[in-house]
């Protein structure tokens, strides 16, 4: 019963500044978006529900939803996790797909629903739900690599329409599993290796 007290805790110190922020986007974009983007449900999941019309690092702040859906499918079993994560990334295609269209010029920044919808890509088979610290990691690669673009991201991101958009950050956050995996593996070896010293 006190584990799992401690976990809800946990877990509620970790989405509790996600789900604020999420939330006042969601109000303010309610004023900053014209009515007629709002009548398009595609768009206004393109640009995150709002998240994208944060001013300063858009696409980080449309991570931040990804965090929240990450810790939702942390819930699953691993296979249905994977299974969830492979359709969000089918639909984040035409989503992204449609906001490009809808979003021109400079506001194509706007579009966060690849962020979005792909963060979890770096968090299957990853106990974050327990671990905040690891999830708080996973996220910061996340954005560091997403802006470096390690191979193959820079030619995905070329092709064309929504799959360019979102399969660029599909790379990125595979990157993101094998370096949060290779972290985890590292810290359970050298967690072990304390514990039998200490025996």
């Amino acid at each position: 019963m006190k584990g799992t007290s401690r976990r809800w805790i946990i877990f509620a110190v970790t989405i509790a500044p996600v789900t604020i922020t999420c939330g006042l986007a969601f109000f303010v974009s309610i004023h900053a978006i014209p009515s007629s983007t709002l009548a398009g449900l595609m768009g206004y999941l393109a640009i995150g529900l709002g998240l994208g019309y944060i001013s300063y690092f858009p696409g980080t702040a449309g991570a931040l939803l990804g965090i929240i859906i990450a810790l939702a499918l942390d819930r699953l079993r691993p296979w249905m996790q994977l299974l969830t994560t492979v359709v969000l990334v089918a639909l984040a295609v035409p989503i992204c797909e449609y906001g490009a269209r809808e979003y021109q010029g400079s506001d194509k920044a706007r579009i966060v629903a690849d962020e979005a919808l792909t963060f979890p890509v770096a968090t299957v088979a990853l106990p974050v739900r327990y671990h905040p610290a690891l999830l708080a990691g996973v996220f910061i690669i996340s954005r560091v690599l997403d802006s470096l673009k390690p191979p193959p991201a820079r030619a995905v991101e070329k092709l064309p329409g929504g799959i360019g958009i979102v399969y660029d950050d599909v790379v990125v956050n595979a990157w993101t599993l094998l370096f949060g995996l290779i972290g985890w593996e590292w810290y359970h070896r050298r967690w072990r290796n304390m514990r039998y010293r200490n025996r």
